[in-house]
């Protein structure tokens, strides 16, 4: 009794609906919803790597958010966008530190003041990214919520 492919993809699919309306329907406002998503997404952008999880939970905790999904939206920071998140951190930090955005030579020795000074970039640089995508983030969400959630 094989189960062919467009079962399993309709399971799948039907799986993901009914996982999307249990996430959008749960009791709670819209308001609240759109903080946890927005919450989310900036601790999980956020260069506290490894501890993205603990700190989705502990926030969601004491600002009273939806735990699912403010936790569900820190998983934004996967493996393979690590290096995109890192290198859009460190960019953005150069528009404000516009001195430091360096680039070493490999070929010389690096300093300690020049380590320091591309950490101070890429933190300042990663907090600004982390705002500005979670506020994109939130927009999304609440698009999403009016146009699926009528009410509340």
């Amino acid at each position: 009794m094989a189960v062919n492919l467009k079962e399993k993809r309709d399971l799948l699919y039907k799986q993901a609906r009914e996982l999307f309306a249990e996430l959008i329907s749960l009791n709670c406002t819209r308001k609240k919803k759109i903080q946890s998503v927005m919450a989310g997404v900036f601790i999980g952008l956020s260069p506290i790597w490894g501890l993205q999880t603990i700190t989705s939970v502990f926030a969601s905790y004491i600002f009273k958010l939806n735990k699912v999904l403010t936790i569900g939206a820190s998983f934004i920071s996967l493996p393979p966008l690590i290096p995109v998140i890192i290198y859009g951190g460190y960019q953005f930090g150069g528009v404000f530190f516009p001195n430091r955005a360096i680039y070493p030579d490999y070929s010389e020795s690096i300093s300690y003041g020049v380590i320091i000074d591309g950490f101070w970039q890429y933190l300042v640089g990663s907090i600004i990214l982390a705002a500005l995508v979670s506020l994109l983030a939130g927009a999304i969400a609440y698009l999403l919520l009016r146009f699926w959630i009528k009410g509340n």
